[in-house]
């Protein structure tokens, strides 16, 4: 069974696609290219293509960005995106009203990021360094961007 719903996710977008991530009930996975967003069934039905440049203005994507759907408010995605040489940007883009919040500062690093269950936190791999250094390790920030602090050494989040 499992084979066949691995078989049945298999969805190529434009240019290939990168970090898929599961929607919060297991309906299916958002994944991007370098041109849009993707909600896919997991039967490989297409469910909603959102373009890139819808959500993220003058910047494109990389490989290395992610999207990650809210458990708890299913208009609200969560992406990061890379910011420049060491850093990369925690955004959510809620569906409904459009709008764009940057989550971090230009000094952070924030990498795989994902919500807490109950959608009030954002845990990811980075660091911060600036005035207000913040050691590499698995990081957590509430979802209206306050709190950033570190919670363990190491990386790669999953919950």
């Amino acid at each position: 069974a499992d084979r066949a719903v691995a078989r049945r996710l298999v969805f190529r977008g434009r240019d290939g696609v990168f970090e898929p991530a599961w929607l919060p009930d297991g309906s299916g996975i958002i994944v991007h290219d370098l041109d849009s967003v993707y909600w896919v069934a997991r039967d490989g039905k297409l469910l909603r293509t959102l373009p890139v440049a819808t959500r993220t203005g003058a910047g494109g994507v990389s490989s290395a960005d992610r999207f990650v759907v809210c458990p708890t408010r299913p208009s609200l995605i969560l992406f990061s995106q890379e910011s420049g040489e060491d850093s990369s940007t925690l955004y959510t883009y809620d569906l409904s009203t459009k709008r764009r919040t940057r989550l971090t500062d230009k000094d952070t690093l924030a990498v795989e990021p994902n919500w807490s269950r109950d959608g009030r936190a954002i845990y990811f791999r980075g660091s911060r360094a600036g005035k207000k250094r913040v050691r590499e390790g698995i990081l957590r920030i509430a979802a209206d961007g306050s709190g950033l602090v570190r919670v363990a050494p190491g990386s790669e989040p999953a919950l």
